[in-house]
């Protein structure tokens, strides 16, 4: 095996690789032992290695980034790919596995709190989210949330029912439930996002919880309240005040 050819194997070998017993690897080993001249590089792409993977450790998740892949719609995959896509399938399910047994405290306890909740939303909205279904009339939105299969029966705060003008709405998923998006907007740009998930999903909270809970999550103001079986969640930019007179009954 030729220098050139041992280098190239040294450059993707790591100590500790398992790959260390095969030959290829063995002997490019040596060869950074006996050649002066490949030491350096070695000890370099190691430290570049070992920088890349404390930075990496180091770098939060991006908020909303489970949201967000979660509620991707389905890319069309070729017929010709399909041995590739059921790889990529176990790969990701041991994925969302972990992800989702994490999540549970003790055996069938799932550790959902309204601040998990409360979190996700606001962070699937900081972008823009994309409607499932564009219209003015509620109507037609509650028709298509019911078809599917997402809390369509709305009772909405007076205020907002007087608007008279939604953009649209479009379905979610918050730990294995469905969540309603409508969103509202106002003359001056202003956008409303209301989510409304059915209350068992939020074990914690009681029919009793009719109360509103204002809580700042960065720059976006929410509000919290249950009615009947479903619990809801109001949204908007900016604070308490500009999202009170949407839900004051004043």
């Amino acid at each position: 095996m030729d220098k050139g050819a041992n280098y190239s194997t040294l450059r993707i070998y790591r100590p500790g690789d398992s790959g260390v017993h095969d030959a290829h690897p063995a002997g490019a080993g040596k060869l950074s032992e006996t050649e002066p001249s490949f030491a350096p590089g070695a000890v370099e792409e190691d430290e570049l290695d070992r920088v890349i993977g404390l930075k990496l450790q180091s770098a939060p998740a991006p908020a909303g980034l489970k949201a967000r892949l979660l509620n991707l719609p389905r890319p069309v995959i070729p017929s010709s790919a399909r041995w590739t896509r059921k790889l990529t399938l176990v790969a990701a399910a041991i994925v969302v596995l972990t992800v989702y047994f994490s999540s549970w405290q003790g055996p069938f306890q799932p550790a959902v709190s309204l601040g998990d909740y409360r979190d996700e939303m606001v962070s699937f909205i900081r972008i823009d989210p994309v409607l499932e279904m564009e219209t003015p009339q509620l109507s037609r939105i509650t028709a298509f949330l019911k078809k599917a299969g997402a809390p369509s029966r709305l009772d909405l705060p007076q205020k907002l029912q007087q608007m008279q003008h939604p953009l649209g709405c479009r379905t979610l998923r918050f730990r294995g439930q469905d969540v309603t998006l409508i969103c509202f907007g106002r003359e001056q740009g202003e956008l409303i996002h209301l989510f409304v998930i059915r209350r068992a999903a939020l074990s914690h909270l009681r029919e009793s919880d009719k109360a509103l809970r204002y809580q700042a999550v960065g720059e976006w103001m929410t509000a919290t309240w249950v009615e009947g079986d479903q619990a809801y969640l109001m949204t908007v930019e900016g604070n308490r005040a500009k999202l009170e007179k949407y839900l004051s009954s004043s």
